[in-house]
């Protein structure tokens, strides 16, 4: 892929995602998944689905290699899958009825 540095190849194609454009990142959760996932748009429409564990050592490891930005995209997703994983309260609404 252009643009990239000769460290940020080697860091996707540690993670087998050296095909993926990670023009889009983003969190979500498909029926075959348990939990959430950070999707990384991959080539040809196929896209991935990381564990979020293993994209925030994903991003560790771009920010190690200078890839700051690349690395706060993938936090951001990993955040945001977090989030949804969190159980929510069950937020207390009276039946008022007058």
């Amino acid at each position: 892929m252009v643009g990239r540095s000769a460290n940020c190849e080697d860091v996707l194609k540690r993670y087998h995602i050296d095909h993926c454009s990670l023009a889009i990142i983003g969190a979500d959760r498909l029926a075959e998944f348990p939990d959430w996932r950070v999707m990384v748009a991959g080539s040809e429409g196929h896209n991935e689905y990381l564990d979020v564990g293993v994209a925030a050592n994903l991003a560790s490891d771009l920010r190690r290699v200078g890839e700051i930005f690349l690395a706060e995209r993938l936090d951001h997703a990993v955040q945001l899958a977090r989030r949804q994983m969190e159980p929510k309260s069950q937020s207390f609404s009276p039946n008022v009825t007058k």
